[in-house]
Protein backbone atom coordinates (compact mmCIF):
# COMPACT_ATOMS: atom_id res chain seq x y z
CA UNK A 1 0.00 0.00 0.00
CA UNK A 2 1.80 3.14 -1.24
CA UNK A 3 0.56 6.57 -0.10
CA UNK A 4 1.59 10.23 0.30
CA UNK A 5 4.14 10.76 -2.51
CA UNK A 6 6.34 13.86 -2.37
CA UNK A 7 8.48 14.84 -5.37
CA UNK A 8 11.47 17.15 -5.89
CA UNK A 9 13.81 17.85 -8.82
CA UNK A 10 17.58 18.28 -8.74
CA UNK A 11 19.69 20.62 -10.90
CA UNK A 12 19.90 18.02 -13.70
CA UNK A 13 16.09 17.60 -13.77
CA UNK A 14 16.18 14.14 -12.23
CA UNK A 15 13.10 13.30 -10.16
CA UNK A 16 13.43 12.35 -6.49
CA UNK A 17 10.42 10.84 -4.76
CA UNK A 18 9.63 9.75 -1.22
CA UNK A 19 6.47 7.96 -0.20
CA UNK A 20 5.01 5.92 2.62
CA UNK A 21 4.62 2.18 2.07
CA UNK A 22 3.76 -0.92 4.08
CA UNK A 23 5.43 -3.32 1.64
CA UNK A 24 8.18 -5.47 3.16
CA UNK A 25 10.98 -4.35 0.81
CA UNK A 26 14.59 -4.69 1.93
CA UNK A 27 13.51 -5.93 5.37
CA UNK A 28 11.26 -2.95 6.12
CA UNK A 29 8.57 -5.08 7.74
CA UNK A 30 4.83 -4.56 7.37
CA UNK A 31 4.64 -1.25 9.26
CA UNK A 32 4.51 1.98 7.25
CA UNK A 33 8.00 3.23 6.34
CA UNK A 34 9.53 6.03 4.27
CA UNK A 35 10.80 4.88 0.86
CA UNK A 36 12.92 6.77 -1.67
CA UNK A 37 13.54 6.37 -5.38
CA UNK A 38 15.16 8.48 -8.12
CA UNK A 39 14.43 8.84 -11.83
CA UNK A 40 17.76 9.63 -13.51
CA UNK A 41 17.11 12.06 -16.35
CA UNK A 42 20.40 11.18 -18.09
CA UNK A 43 20.03 7.40 -18.18
CA UNK A 44 16.21 7.46 -18.23
CA UNK A 45 16.10 4.78 -15.51
CA UNK A 46 14.68 4.38 -12.01
CA UNK A 47 16.96 3.57 -9.09
CA UNK A 48 16.09 0.74 -6.76
CA UNK A 49 13.79 1.55 -3.84
CA UNK A 50 15.54 2.48 -0.58
CA UNK A 51 14.08 2.34 2.92
CA UNK A 52 14.85 5.64 4.70
CA UNK A 53 13.17 5.03 8.07
CA UNK A 54 15.23 1.93 8.85
CA UNK A 55 15.24 2.45 12.63
CA UNK A 56 11.46 2.78 12.84
CA UNK A 57 9.38 0.11 14.52
CA UNK A 58 6.15 2.06 14.19
CA UNK A 59 4.30 4.14 11.61
CA UNK A 60 6.30 6.64 9.54
CA UNK A 61 4.30 9.22 7.60
CA UNK A 62 4.25 12.67 5.95
CA UNK A 63 7.69 12.57 4.33
CA UNK A 64 9.08 15.58 2.46
CA UNK A 65 12.38 16.12 0.67
CA UNK A 66 14.70 18.59 -1.01
CA UNK A 67 17.85 18.03 -3.08
CA UNK A 68 20.84 20.31 -2.52
CA UNK A 69 23.41 21.60 -5.02
CA UNK A 70 25.66 18.58 -4.30
CA UNK A 71 22.82 16.19 -5.24
CA UNK A 72 22.38 15.09 -1.62
CA UNK A 73 18.74 14.27 -0.86
CA UNK A 74 17.46 15.59 2.48
CA UNK A 75 14.35 13.91 3.90
CA UNK A 76 12.10 14.71 6.88
CA UNK A 77 9.17 12.69 8.16
CA UNK A 78 6.94 11.97 11.16
CA UNK A 79 7.49 8.85 13.23
CA UNK A 80 6.10 7.62 16.54
CA UNK A 81 9.00 5.24 17.28
CA UNK A 82 11.29 5.94 20.23
CA UNK A 83 14.29 6.91 18.07
CA UNK A 84 17.08 8.83 19.87
CA UNK A 85 15.13 8.58 23.16
CA UNK A 86 12.41 10.83 21.78
CA UNK A 87 9.53 9.00 23.46
CA UNK A 88 6.57 7.46 21.67
CA UNK A 89 4.82 10.67 20.60
CA UNK A 90 5.02 11.70 16.95
CA UNK A 91 8.28 13.50 16.21
CA UNK A 92 10.00 14.94 13.15
CA UNK A 93 13.13 13.14 11.97
CA UNK A 94 15.74 13.95 9.33
CA UNK A 95 18.06 11.81 7.25
CA UNK A 96 20.16 12.55 4.18
CA UNK A 97 20.83 10.13 1.36
CA UNK A 98 23.69 10.38 -1.14
CA UNK A 99 22.39 8.88 -4.38
CA UNK A 100 25.89 8.64 -5.86
CA UNK A 101 27.39 6.53 -3.05
CA UNK A 102 24.19 5.01 -1.65
CA UNK A 103 25.16 6.14 1.86
CA UNK A 104 22.79 7.42 4.55
CA UNK A 105 23.40 9.88 7.36
CA UNK A 106 22.38 9.01 10.88
CA UNK A 107 18.76 9.77 11.74
CA UNK A 108 18.45 13.14 13.52
CA UNK A 109 15.59 14.19 15.80
CA UNK A 110 14.46 17.61 14.53
CA UNK A 111 11.56 18.27 16.94
CA UNK A 112 13.74 17.90 20.03
CA UNK A 113 12.21 20.81 21.99
CA UNK A 114 8.69 19.41 22.00
CA UNK A 115 7.24 16.90 24.46
CA UNK A 116 4.04 16.63 22.43
CA UNK A 117 3.16 15.50 18.92
CA UNK A 118 4.77 17.17 15.89
CA UNK A 119 3.08 17.26 12.49
CA UNK A 120 3.34 18.21 8.80
CA UNK A 121 7.07 18.71 8.27
CA UNK A 122 8.25 20.71 5.28
CA UNK A 123 11.87 21.15 4.21
CA UNK A 124 13.55 23.60 1.85
CA UNK A 125 17.07 24.88 1.26
CA UNK A 126 18.59 28.27 0.60
CA UNK A 127 21.36 29.31 -1.81
CA UNK A 128 24.03 28.21 0.70
CA UNK A 129 22.42 24.75 1.10
CA UNK A 130 21.26 25.48 4.65
CA UNK A 131 18.19 23.41 5.39
CA UNK A 132 15.02 24.98 6.76
CA UNK A 133 12.43 22.73 8.41
CA UNK A 134 8.93 23.85 9.36
CA UNK A 135 6.53 21.81 11.48
CA UNK A 136 3.27 22.11 13.37
CA UNK A 137 3.44 21.68 17.16
CA UNK A 138 0.75 21.54 19.86
CA UNK A 139 3.21 21.84 22.76
CA UNK A 140 3.41 25.08 24.78
CA UNK A 141 6.83 25.94 23.36
CA UNK A 142 8.11 29.42 24.21
CA UNK A 143 4.73 30.32 25.72
CA UNK A 144 2.88 29.71 22.45
CA UNK A 145 -0.06 27.92 24.07
CA UNK A 146 -1.33 24.45 23.28
CA UNK A 147 -3.15 25.31 20.07
CA UNK A 148 -1.40 24.35 16.84
CA UNK A 149 1.54 26.60 15.96
CA UNK A 150 4.18 26.54 13.23
CA UNK A 151 7.77 26.14 14.38
CA UNK A 152 11.00 26.44 12.45
CA UNK A 153 14.45 24.94 12.68
CA UNK A 154 17.51 25.79 10.61
CA UNK A 155 19.77 22.82 10.08
CA UNK A 156 23.19 22.73 8.46
CA UNK A 157 24.04 19.35 7.00
CA UNK A 158 27.54 18.34 8.22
Amino acid sequence: DSVYPYIAFDDSDSIHIVWIDSTDINGAGSDYDVFYRKWDSSSQTWSTSHVISTESSSTSTNAALVVDSYSITHIVWIDSSNIANSGFDEDIYYRSFDTETGSYSDIVLISSLSDDHSYTPEICKDSKDYLHVFMKEYDDLLGSGTDGDIFYRKYHYP
